[in-house]
């Protein structure tokens, strides 16, 4: 618990600084930080692996550079913003969603050479390959990826690193978020992030409980938890983008809808293994649950179609803010609902995620209203010199 927290709420706070800064200097240093932070991490683990009786409590400093540099937060949300800069908006959602299809395949991978890694080398082994890694991702991005944003010529005195940190800074993400904006903009920026908070919830709080539950109802051991992860992991690495590559850039049907689609299908997923009457019905509930994959994506690219390349890095970093937060109301949540039904209804937790999807689906219904309303494509407009509602148009 001492380490989630020091790697999730001091990096929680940063994004409300980082991605405003981002937006006026470059994406490349978000990228950056957090790559060198994990690799300075994951080297001292890999030090520590050769103390033997080492108390855990010294394994906590280890985590300071990941929690000072961002974090695997700041990676996401860099990851992206640069994605939405260099994106056309027929085809950012597809791309934002090769994140997650990148995540799911270097976790299948992870999870494969971990144990031939062990096995070889031992602790120290795993740990200086991953840090190896996280060396070879820095200098990729330092030496050959070009940077998305063009910084003005005429920067001001403090725009170098400690600008980062000034109270403008953090008041422009609220600013920015909650301003009005033509064709309810402002809701639909709102509603995005209230959607991608709850989807958090769900995946984090199911996440601490499933294993428990496999135990428990099927008498299943790591073996076979680890089969269903990485079948899981496949099939939402395949239905994630083959899903919005064929409903969106082909048949063009809106992103907001898919989105809904793929929350009803998590809500199937939720049932199929709330009620599974055997173990066998897991993976049925994993593939329902690969198509609601799609949701995150579309939502993300739905947000950064509304307002202008300038600010996606401010209204990206209060949503990495609040998703980066949820694991701290999610794990209690799904743990006392789960030790409260375990004796009677292990799979209550699930019926708990199901009306969470029912909400997005809600929201994902009122996206795709606010959207057709407007007639508008996606795309956002230009606010007027002044940032104030007109009266003669709805906010």
């Amino acid at each position: 618990m001492s380490k989630t927290l020091l790697e999730t709420l001091l990096p929680a706070t940063l994004t409300l600084f980082l991605g405003p800064w981002s937006d006026r200097h470059g994406r490349k240093p978000l990228l950056l930080f957090p790559l060198i932070g994990h690799a300075t991490t994951y080297a001292a683990y890999a030090g520590l692996s050769t103390i033997d009786h080492l108390p855990p409590r010294y394994l906590l400093p280890a985590s300071i550079p990941i929690a000072l540099t961002g974090g695997f937060i700041a990676l996401i949300l860099s990851s992206y913003s640069y994605i939405a800069d260099v994106s056309h908006a027929d085809k950012r959602g597809l791309r934002l969603s090769l994140v997650e299809v990148s995540v799911s395949l270097s976790s299948i991978s992870g999870n494969a050479v971990c144990a031939p890694l062990y096995k070889a080398y031992g602790f120290v082994g795993i740990f200086t390959t991953a840090a190896g890694l996280c060396l070879v991702g820095f200098f990729y991005v330092l030496f050959l990826l070009p940077e998305s944003i063009t910084p003005p010529h005429s920067q001001p005195e403090n725009s170098n690193v400690k600008c980062v940190f000034l109270q403008e800074t953090v008041v422009e993400v609220f600013k920015v978020s909650f301003k009005w904006r033509p064709n309810y903009g402002r809701a639909i920026v709102l509603l995005s992030a209230t959607a991608l908070s709850f989807y958090v919830v769900t995946l984090i709080g199911e996440g601490g409980i499933m294993y428990l539950y496999t135990i428990k109802k099927f008498g299943w051991t790591v073996e076979d938890y680890t089969r269903l992860s990485i079948a899981a992991l496949s099939m939402s690495a395949i239905c994630t983008f083959g899903t919005i590559y064929i409903f969106v850039n082909v048949l063009h049907f809106s992103e907001t809808l898919v989105a809904a689609v793929g929350f009803i299908c998590k809500i199937i997923s939720a049932l199929l293994a709330a009620f599974s009457p055997y173990s066998w019905y897991l993976y049925l509930a994993a593939l329902a649950n690969a198509f609601g994959g799609i949701c995150t994506s579309l939502i993300r690219s739905t947000m950064s179609k509304t307002v202008p390349p300038s600010e996606v890095g401010s209204v990206f970093s209060l949503t990495a803010a609040l998703e980066s937060v949820m694991p701290l109301v999610a794990s209690p949540l799904y743990t006392a609902v789960y030790n409260a039904t375990i004796a009677s209804f292990a799979g209550a937790f699930y019926l708990m995620s199901a009306v969470f999807y029912a909400v997005n689906v809600g929201l994902s219904l009122a996206l795709a209203c606010l959207q057709r309303k407007c007639s508008r494509s996606g795309y956002y407009e230009e606010l007027p010199s002044n940032d104030s509602c007109p009266a003669s148009v709805d906010a």
